[in-house]
């Protein structure tokens, strides 16, 4: 009877390990597969760009190799682009649709002085150089670092409390704080409206 006793109690812990380990492999399944849809090889979706009020937005230019990882508190796409001019004339693209698209309330830049300030000043205007935060020169065959910040708030009554700030990066191999492989990041981030002042002067 004993014995009995040893052998379903080993037979029993032997079930328990079993199912622990079953446990722990259908865990890690999940993760790798929540992993894998976090991280996405292609630019933004339609969707993802409406929810920002950037439904025009496309990819830049003879721009290729995207890692995305997107959610839907913010846009965040590293990708590899030619040449500073690429990165350029997708900025002023952007300016441009910022400009003379309806949906948006307003769009600026904040001078380098009040950047970083808790609530800022936004500044309107149409000239690229004025959203230009950090600049490495210009590299005519070639990628510099370069990086261009615009703020925007959308005319949509439902999205009236945020402010959106669209960052466009490129970098080189120097720029270790990216992540290597891909000389440009695009990426918007939604904030709250209220901590910023629209200057029209």
């Amino acid at each position: 009877m004993v014995e009995q006793i040893k052998e379903d109690m080993l037979r029993l812990e032997s079930m328990v390990i079993v199912s622990k380990k079953n446990l722990i492999i259908l865990l890690l399944l999940s993760l790798i597969s929540l992993t894998s849809c976090s991280k996405r090889n292609d630019f933004f979706n339609n969707e993802e760009l409406r929810n920002f009020g950037l439904d025009y937005l496309a990819a830049p230019e003879n721009s290729s190799n995207y890692y995305n990882k997107s959610n839907n508190k913010m846009l965040f796409c590293y990708m590899t682009v030619s040449k500073d001019d690429d990165v350029i004339e997708y900025v002023l693209n952007a300016l441009n649709n910022f400009q003379n698209n309806n949906i948006y309330k307003e769009f600026g830049y904040a001078k380098s002085d009040d950047m970083y300030k808790e609530n800022r000043k936004i500044y309107m205007s149409n000239n690229i150089e004025d959203y230009q935060i950090n600049s490495n020169n210009y590299s005519e065959n070639g990628v510099s670092f370069n990086s261009y910040e615009i703020y925007y708030s959308l005319t949509d009554k439902t999205k009236e409390d945020s402010m959106y700030i669209l960052t466009i990066t490129s970098y080189t191999e120097k720029d270790t704080i990216y992540l290597t492989g891909y000389n440009l990041i695009i990426s918007v981030v939604k904030k709250n409206y209220s901590r910023y002042t629209i200057v029209n002067d």
